[in-house]
Parts: structure tokens; sequence; C-alpha cells
């Protein structure tokens, strides 16, 4: 009797376990149209700020991408302003729909003059001073890349130095073959620690502590944030005071981006003025 009760309560017990050792993952599905048409737009970029991954619709505007409830969700398509939505019940409902509003573009008038010779237009192209600051953002960033692709490589030769063999091609003798349920334990943690790590990060690092500094419209908002382009790593060990810190220094240095883009715009005129 008390064997088979045991065995009862082992098959009852089976399927929570199973569903609390691996997660089920939750999509979800709709199609993107223009607001003013009601046509479908095809290609369009999804990327999940919360998950830090980037999707993109089909050629009929439809998706389907995984999700967690609450993560932040941008979507944009060239010609149209981009769109935040935070994934709620509403999300997961059938038929659910992502409306773009077109974006109209003013192009500012342009003055074609020839140049009377070839020798002014060399003169006046190199007497043309570019503004300094956009050099130095242009030597920031690739100081930045050069870094990241040194710890990308770093990591690597790290990895491969404790599985003892390349991350690609055949598994080197010595290196124990692990078992399904093996393999499903250590997914299953390195999920959890992943979502850990997300949730971290979310709260240190999100568009309200951004708006809180910044102050900036959603429309420049996304910009911004690629501006930023800060690493996982520097979001997941820096503490919250730091980041605001960080923050702050990348606002003024994006401001002063834009500000040199219209000092080069205000410099052209001047120069066609010049030349008229």
């Amino acid at each position: 009797m008390k064997v088979l009760a045991t065995l009862l309560f082992l098959i009852l017990t089976c399927p929570i376990h199973s569903q609390l050792m691996f997660p089920v993952h939750t999509n979800v599905r709709g199609y993107i149209i223009d607001d003013s048409t009601g046509r479908q737009i095809a290609f369009v970029h999804l990327y999940n700020e919360s998950q830090r991954r980037g999707y993109i619709a089909n050629e009929e505007g439809k998706f389907k991408i995984p999700v967690s409830e609450g993560d932040t969700l941008v979507i944009s398509a060239l010609g149209y302003l981009s769109k935040v939505i935070t994934i709620d019940d509403s999300c997961f409902q059938s038929g659910f729909v992502i409306k773009l509003a077109p974006q109209i573009y003013e192009i500012d008038e342009v003055s074609i003059r020839a140049f009377k010779s070839y020798h002014d237009f060399k003169q006046q192209f190199l007497s043309l001073r570019l503004p300094e600051t956009e050099t130095t953002m242009l030597r920031e960033n690739l100081a930045i890349l050069s870094r990241q692709i040194a710890m990308e490589t770093a990591t690597n030769k790290k990895h491969e130095e404790i599985l003892g063999r390349p991350l690609t091609g055949f598994v080197s003798v010595g290196v124990p073959i692990l078992s399904r349920e093996d393999k499903q334990r250590m997914n299953y943690v390195e999920v959890l620690k992943k979502e850990e790590r997300q949730r971290v990060i979310e709260k240190k690092y999100n568009r309200k502590i951004i708006f809180r500094v910044t102050q900036l419209p959603e429309t420049e908002m996304t910009e911004f944030m690629g501006f930023c382009n800060f690493s996982e790593e520097f979001l997941y060990k820096t503490s919250p005071y730091e980041i605001l810190v960080a923050i702050e220094k990348k606002f003024k240095e994006f401001k002063l981006l834009k500000e040199s883009g219209k000092l080069f715009k205000e410099q052209n005129e001047l120069l066609e003025e010049a030349l008229s």
C-alpha cells in the first residue's frame, strides 16, 4: 500500500517538477500596419530592450518573438516614427496589431552653384574646418569598439581554457559527455542566471531613469540609448550612482554632437553665401 501511494505521489508531482525545472518560453505574435493607410509594413525592426535582443518582421509585417511580461519593446521602421510598448496581457490576445505613424521629413532648400574653376573649388574645400568635437567623438567610439573586441577575445580565450578545447570543432579527449538531463539542468541554471542578470540591469538602467536625467522625448531616447552603447557587463557590475554619472556624461557628449551637426550646417550656408 505504501509503495502504491509513493508511486501515485511521484506521478502527480512529476509534471509540476518539470514545469519548475524547465521554464516555458512565451511568444507574442501579431502584425504591424501603417496607421494612416492600414497597409502592413514589411521588415519592421523589433528590439527588446529588457532582453537586449532584436528581431525583424517578415515581408507581410507579421512577427512572432519570445517575450516576458513587463518587457520594453521598441518598434522602428524606415519612414515611420518609432514606437515603444510594454508587454502586458493585451499583447497576447489574438489579432494583436501595432500601428506606426508615418514620419514626415522636412528637407531644407538646397542651392547648387558651380565653382569658377577647379582651383577655386580646391581652395574652398581645403579651407573648410570641421568641428573638432565630432572628430573627438569618432576617436572615442573607435576606442570603445577596440576595448569591446579585446574583451570578447579575452572571454573566448578564457572559455577555451576552461573547456580545454576551442569553442568550435570536435570534442577533445577527456571532456565528459553529459547526459540529456545534465544538459537540461545546465541550461536551466544558465537561464536563471541570465534572467536574474537582466532584472538587475533593468532596475538600474531603463527609460524612466534616462528620462529623469535627460528629459529627452521618446523620439530621441532610442537614438540616445544606442549612442550610449553601455555593455551588459558594465551595467551589471556598476553601481546605480555611477550609471547615472555615465548617463549624464554621455548626454553632454550627445548634445555636443547634435550642436556640431548644426554648426557644420551653418558653415555650409556661410560658404554658399560667400560663393554667391
